[in-house]
């Protein structure tokens, strides 16, 4: 409390790394408080530094302002601009926080997917099940499609199948079915139910989740 009565004055003060580890110190500290005005004030000092942050800044504060729901359309539109200026800076994990935060909003961006799922292809080698995951929810909520994208998810999903856990399972089959262009690949849903049966009993609300992605596609 102390912090956020004092930083609103000093921001103008701030490098870009430091207003980054702002917003990222606020989402975990005490992740379920709001810390509304410091985001919003956050919100009016960025943008006049947006072009001095790096590529793994920008992706902490959109990843802070959707943790904390802070929805500035204004300031997405900006770091949207510069994303597209220079999408070769992030790395995975940093294109699957950017896809999470538009997302999670409910942004239109048009200009945004393209640089980013050709950053995710071309860095397909670093990918790991959370990017991936977090990557294809978000495609499916923006209604982002790429049959590319769906591809090497599917054959990502049929590798880590035996590693994923059931809440991983039920968002892999959630996001096959928001994603599928219609010719359901069955390796995915025979890896991904080979692996839910072995995990044993679903709790009601994932079962219904499963069927329901199993319909859908």
């Amino acid at each position: 409390n102390a912090y956020s009565r004092c930083l609103p004055g000093r921001l103008p003060q701030f490098t870009p790394t430091g207003l980054a580890q702002v917003c990222n110190a606020l989402t975990k500290m005490d992740p379920d408080k709001k810390h509304l005005a410091l985001m919003r004030r956050l919100g009016e000092e960025i943008p006049h530094k947006l072009p001095h942050f790096s590529g793994h800044n920008m992706a902490l504060v959109a990843h802070a302002f959707a943790r904390q729901d802070v929805k500035d359309p204004l300031l997405f539109d900006d770091i949207a601009d510069e994303f597209c200026s220079r999408p070769e800076e992030f790395s995975v994990q940093g294109l699957a926080m950017m896809a999470h935060a538009y997302s999670h909003f409910g942004f239109r961006v048009p200009r945004l997917w393209p640089p980013l799922l050709e950053g995710v292809l071309d860095q397909q080698d670093e990918l790991n099940p959370v990017a991936t995951l977090t990557l294809v929810s978000a495609m499916g909520t923006s209604r982002v499609r790429s049959d590319t994208v769906l591809d090497l998810f599917t054959d990502l999903m049929v590798e880590w199948a035996p590693d994923l856990t059931l809440k991983q399972c039920q968002t892999a089959l959630a996001g096959y079915a928001r994603l599928n262009r219609g010719e359901r690949d069955q390796r995915l849903f025979q890896a991904v139910g080979t692996r839910i049966r072995e995990l044993g009993p679903m709790p009601p609300d994932v079962c219904a989740s499963v069927f329901h992605s199993m319909a859908k596609a």
